[in-house]
């Protein structure tokens, strides 16, 4: 697929005219690296750029280290300092009509063409934005948004109530300012750092493990993923529910988002390696843990990770209701005193500087077969509206190992977008049951 070809018609440094205090990053922040992660919304009625440059100076008030700058402390630890140094905020021209995007035009390698990447080893530079933020308008007046930030600034629940901020205020609607305290992640591993963490979904790997697992993930990467975006139909996913209706004994509880990757997972297993076990790998939101006292619109990395383990056997046998509820209600789960040993893990290496060896489980296994699951069904990201109307498509950027993303549909029918990277062979079964979801 040919790049979009696009020229600069205004680049400028948005600032708030906020200041905060210096904020060190978690452990938890840092594991999750320091590369830009791109999110490419496609709005097929356009933008107004004057609108989303003055509304984007407002909403940073509320979110000013996203307007910093990431730094090292004496003791060569990562802080971002809440300075004013803003963020990149770019227009460009795109020759032609915006194309048709959607799950069997997917943007594929267009994504690069839409956003200004960052890179960990740029970060620490005085010069270097935590965000750059691209306006791409086309002839007949349809417009791509690409944002890149941080990915150590935030997760994904801190990014999409950052967007929807930003869009409420451009119509008009104001926005407190968000909490952004890192010490309670940072404290909390401290008062259990002697603690260890004996679930083993996450360890500090030697350098030789993270070197050989970073190996074959990069070469898997390289020579066989792919990635494919394929539409579940509302009818498809309500046919499911009706059979976990009918099966009973608690099957009826299983949700939607569950049965898709119950779907996906009994669908991939039989074109895995033969293996006693397959894990799928989950992401905890550690705001709703009250426990651990971290505020809900929490701007940060605030993220814990598990794993589910399913034999083939299982996988074969059991109904898309009994494998998506599995996910949900093992015994596999984290306790209070789990997530306290997890943090003090994550500490532990922010103290020795060993973040960029935290190594999750599913992730390394996933060169074998099994899956990491990124629900991203709960986020509003077909709400992000500044004005002229809600966007027609989501694209996220491939990865490089299995993953699983799941993303509503743009309408809210009831059906689903699965975004999935996986080897081609593997993508072909889907390409079969969903017509060629690739490009």
């Amino acid at each position: 697929m040919p790049k979009i070809k696009s020229q600069l018609v205004s680049r400028q440094v948005i600032q708030c005219g906020a200041r905060c205090e210096p904020q060190v990053l978690s452990g938890v922040d840092i594991s999750t690296s320091h590369m830009g992660i791109p999110v490419i919304q496609v709005y097929r009625h356009g933008l107004d750029v004057d609108v989303l440059r003055r509304s984007l100076a407002q909403v940073l008030a509320s979110y000013p280290l996203i307007a910093g700058r990431l730094r090292k402390d004496a003791q060569g630890h990562a802080v971002v300092d809440g300075n004013d140094a803003g963020v990149t905020f770019s227009v460009f021209r795109c020759a032609g009509a915006l194309p048709d995007y959607g799950p069997q035009h997917h943007m594929a390698d267009h994504i690069s063409s839409f956003h200004t990447p960052i890179y960990p080893w740029q970060v620490f530079r005085p010069d270097c934005p935590l965000a750059h933020i691209n306006v791409y308008q086309f002839d007949d007046g349809g417009a791509v948004l690409g944002l890149c930030m941080v990915h150590s600034l935030i997760d994904g629940q801190s990014f999409w109530q950052f967007m929807r901020d930003w869009a409420d205020t451009a119509r008009g609607q104001s926005v407190p300012l968000r909490p952004m305290d890192r010490s309670q992640m940072v404290r909390i591993g401290q008062e259990h750092l002697n603690e260890p963490f004996t679930k083993g979904y996450a360890q500090i790997a030697s350098w030789g493990a993270w070197l050989r697992t970073a190996a074959r993930l990069g070469w898997q990467h390289l020579f066989s993923l792919g990635k494919g975006v394929y539409r579940i139909p509302a009818t498809t996913v309500q046919r499911w529910r009706d059979d976990a209706a009918a099966e009973g004994q608690g099957a009826e509880k299983v949700t939607p988002s569950e049965l898709v990757t119950a779907h996906v997972l009994k669908t991939l297993a039989p074109q895995w390696p033969r293996k006693d076990r397959y894990l799928l790998g989950m992401v905890i939101d550690l705001r709703y843990k009250r426990s651990l006292r971290i505020p809900r619109f929490f701007f940060g990395n605030a993220l814990g990770h598990r794993d589910v383990p399913y034999s083939p056997d299982e996988l074969a046998r059991d109904s898309l209701a009994r494998i998506g509820i599995k996910s949900r209600t093992s015994p596999e789960g984290l306790s209070t005193e789990d997530l306290h040993a997890y943090l003090a893990m994550f500490e532990r290496a922010r103290q020795d500087k060993a973040a960029n060896r935290l190594m999750l489980r599913s992730i390394a296994r996933s060169v074998d077969g099994g899956l990491v699951l990124n629900n991203c069904s709960h986020f509003p990201i077909y709400d992000i509206d500044f004005g002229t109307g809600k966007p027609s498509w989501h694209d996220p950027v491939r990865v490089v190992f299995r993953m699983l993303m799941i993303i509503e549909t743009p309408t809210g029918d009831g059906g689903f977008d699965i975004h999935l990277t996986a080897p081609r062979r593997e993508l072909a079964v889907f390409d079969r049951l969903y017509g060629r979801g690739r490009s």
